[in-house]
């Protein structure tokens, strides 16, 4: 793989993959952010500095994010990094994009922590054998408000 620095965070180097190489060379661990995406850390003047993994690719092998765009993924996979996935897109076609159907749902949102198996199964529980969201939020190990968004349909509309 080629590897090309990373000009916002001196002495790091990153491939068209999106693997990010440290200052020793080695391969950093990447994690995943609340919404999804993968991020990585760099030590910038002593400092962390947490980065989404999607914006350094575009970075890199880009160029600099024309004002008024994101970073969007082709495949609408927040974890496929390749630089052949991203594009930038103006602000507004992205949001249309996302709010008719792009965005991820169920189980393939980035922040799922619930199979449509279970979410069945909780409404299940809810409306057939009368158990609330107490109850519901200890058997599934999630927050009772969330148990209250799903009998509700707030979330998991889809189903």
């Amino acid at each position: 793989f080629e590897w090309l620095d990373i000009q916002s965070a001196p002495g790091y180097k990153v491939n068209a993959q999106g693997d990010v190489l440290g200052k020793k060379g080695n391969l950093l661990k990447q994690s995943n952010h609340n919404k999804g995406y993968l991020t990585v850390g760099f030590y910038i003047n002593g400092k962390m500095v947490s980065r989404l993994v999607h914006l350094i690719v575009a970075e890199v092998f880009m160029g600099p994010q024309p004002l008024g765009f994101d970073t969007h993924h082709k495949d609408n996979n927040k974890k496929n990094n390749h630089k052949t996935n991203l594009v930038y897109i103006d602000k507004k076609t992205h949001a249309i994009n996302y709010h008719n159907g792009f965005a991820q749902k169920g189980e393939k949102h980035g922040k799922a922590k619930l199979t449509e198996e279970l979410v069945i199964k909780i409404r299940y529980l809810h409306e057939t054998e009368g158990l609330g969201c107490k109850k519901i939020a200890k058997l599934f190990s999630i927050c009772e408000e969330h148990a209250l968004d799903i009998f509700h349909r707030r979330y998991w509309k889809h189903i």
